[in-house]
């Protein structure tokens, strides 16, 4: 997926606004009925690979024509009810003319192509057009835009600052922290920590508009979702509201952050200092109450396995956390945002610890030698 601003140090909220606005040129919404869609494949031999486009209009008319990238030739695929995976697998003329059977039972449904026009010393044309998305007209899906700017009063009101985002064709994520840090160390040692909002959109349907609560480790730049009784903050699959009424549903969000951000600084403090006695055993709980995939599972314990070897991690709660956080950052954006919330989910759990202590159950997740003895049955 091609990612046109991406930005990983702190910077004004100006700045994410003006991104946004530069994302936003060329954007174009195309409406046609299945049956005026064409879908033409290619063989390129210098890419060797199939590539597809979309041909638009009707006999006689204007025709438009747009590529289609990995993501929308799926998107087109569930749309015609025929299955993805598979299409992508056959070869480009096998499945066109398997789409086209499927195109056949939806001649008068109506598709929304979202297309962006992009520039191109190298096409004849001076660029082309390509195809972000699919989605049926219906779908009220906000912009990137508009969210930002609902959230602009809020933003400067809390003096919040961005510190991460990135723009992509399917989607945008931003994370944004509160006014000044706080230490939750000591002046010798001290531990930088603050509260914030993670941001997720998709103009094509690619995921839910969301906000969730944060709190970052500004030392090693961690951070983790932290849920507001058992929920998001804020989630929306699609909008059917006013932009007055999206920017007062941010704004209670905002608010929310505000009155829960002192309860989050203790629990973070706290824990610093709830030590594990066991915490191989603690991680294996986190694993399967929380959905950690098997390799998710093993990456994390490798990561706090190797930070207690050359000292860096302890065995306290914050440290299990910090090797959670730390993992998810090599992770893409979706997978990063789950890791980021289970760790969030652990910050706030107090029964997961008296279930590891009185756990008899051990299962061993790196084979062979290193394996922490914690895992190993009897």
């Amino acid at each position: 997926m091609n990612t046109r601003f991406q930005e990983k140090d702190c910077f004004d909220f100006t700045k994410l606004k003006e991104a946004a606005a530069k994302d936003d040129i060329g954007k174009e919404t195309w409406i046609y009925p299945c049956k005026d869609i064409h879908l033409e494949t290619d063989y390129d031999r210098d890419l060797g690979a199939w590539t597809y486009k979309l041909v638009c209009g009707y006999e006689g008319g204007a025709m438009k024509q747009a590529i289609l990238n990995s993501f929308s030739f799926k998107q087109l695929c569930r749309k015609l009810k025929s299955p993805a995976k598979y299409m992508m697998q056959l070869p480009g003329n096998i499945s066109k003319q398997a789409l086209d059977y499927f195109k056949h039972a939806l001649q008068d449904t109506d598709l929304s192509l979202k297309v962006k026009w992009r520039e191109s010393e190298r096409h004849p044309t001076g660029g082309f057009h390509y195809v972000r998305g699919i989605v049926a007209p219906s779908t009220p899906l906000i912009t990137n835009s508009s969210l930002i700017s609902a959230m602009n009063d809020v933003v400067d009101k809390h003096g919040m600052r961005v510190w991460k985002a990135h723009f992509r064709d399917h989607d945008f994520h931003a994370k944004l922290i509160w006014g000044d840090d706080v230490n939750i160390g000591t002046e010798a040692n001290p531990d930088n920590v603050n509260i914030g909002i993670h941001v997720g959109n998709s103009e094509v349907g690619a995921r839910q508009t969301e906000l969730q609560m944060m709190i970052f480790r500004l030392v090693c730049t961690n951070g983790m979702i932290n849920m507001v009784d058992g929920v998001p903050l804020y989630r929306r699959k699609s909008f059917n509201i006013t932009r007055d009424q999206v920017l007062a549903e941010v704004n209670n969000a905002l608010h929310t952050v505000e009155n829960r951000k002192d309860t989050l600084f203790n629990q973070f403090q706290q824990a610093r200092e709830i030590i594990l006695p066991k915490p191989f055993l603690v991680l294996s709980r986190v694993a399967k109450k929380y959905g950690l995939s098997k390799s998710e599972t093993v990456a994390v314990t490798e990561e706090f396995n190797k930070g207690q070897v050359v000292g860096e991690y302890g065995t306290s709660k914050i440290d299990l956390l910090n090797a959670i956080t730390r993992v998810a950052q090599n992770y893409e954006q979706e997978t990063r945002v789950k890791l980021e919330t289970i760790a969030g989910n652990f910050l706030q759990d107090e029964e997961i610890l008296e279930e590891a202590v009185t756990s008899t159950a051990h299962r061993v997740l790196l084979p062979g030698a290193g394996t922490p003895s914690e895992y190993t049955d009897g």
